[in-house]
């Protein structure tokens, strides 16, 4: 058994990814544009997650529903996949997301089309929300511009060597993308390597330090920044650090 949820990029920039939710509890995600967490990851989930799912496949008469009835729904960018018993059904449809789902009594009132589509809608949330795809695919609205305008910053770095979140860090005036302020955090949430140094050394938690930033530290030691990193010089970030608060935070173990 198991149920395929895959994310595509419509008309207008998204997340695009699949997980993959198997009936011994694994899943499986697979991240391929504007999401934080790109390639493949795996984790659990409980037995009671997946007999939820299944209920939700079972009410809404999932593998008897046909793909013509999503035929006039536009720009079809989800698809939810399920197989069990040897049997497999395929559909797709548009996402709706920010999308409020009705309540029980509205739905009743619309016709067994529109019905069938918003619980289509449900289920792929579902099918997300429970196989915990948000830890890889969470994504703020300033994080997703930058996505869409720039791709995946990773291990990317220009000709003096400087990374993408390095270069955040350092320069003056925060970079501004359809009105969207992009801030260092913006690009962490992107996936950026928090560790990539330039060529003098310099790490993202170097200059984060020096600048004083207690957040931004804080935000990088919680995607395991190595504080006993050096540079060319020899320097840690506890060595450039530029305030008390900061000192103490590169000082303990726990980075809080």
């Amino acid at each position: 058994m198991s149920i395929t949820l895959a994310r595509a990029s419509g008309n207008l920039p998204g997340p695009w990814y699949t997980v993959v939710v198997h009936g011994n509890g694994l899943v499986e995600y697979d991240g391929k544009n504007q999401v934080p967490v790109l390639g493949h990851r795996t984790a659990t989930i409980p037995q009671d997650k997946i007999l939820a799912l299944l209920q939700e496949v079972d009410g809404m008469k999932f593998m008897s529903a046909k793909e013509r009835d999503f035929s006039a729904v536009d720009a079809a960018s989800v698809t939810v996949v399920v197989s069990v018993d040897g049997m497999t059904a395929r559909i797709s449809s548009v996402p709706m997301d920010g999308f409020s789902y009705p309540s029980e009594q509205a739905i009743q009132k619309m016709n067994p089309l529109a019905r069938t589509q918003l619980n289509f809608i449900k289920l792929a949330e579902d099918i997300s929300n429970f196989a915990g795809a948000g830890q890889w695919t969470k994504c703020s609205a300033a994080c997703m511009m930058y996505l869409f305008h720039n791709g995946n910053p990773k291990n990317s770095v220009d000709a003096n060597g400087e990374s993408a979140l390095l270069y955040a860090i350092e320069r003056k005036e925060p970079e501004v993308l359809g009105g969207v302020t992009i801030t260092p955090q913006a690009l962490i949430e992107t996936g950026a390597d928090v560790n990539l140094a330039n060529s003098r050394g310099t790490t993202p938690l170097m200059a984060a330090a020096k600048k004083g930033d207690a957040d931004l530290v804080r935000d990088l030691l919680a995607r395991d920044a190595d504080r006993a990193a050096r540079d060319k010089k020899g320097r840690t970030a506890l060595d450039v650090a530029q305030n008390a608060e900061v000192r103490a935070m590169l000082s303990r173990n726990d980075g809080k």
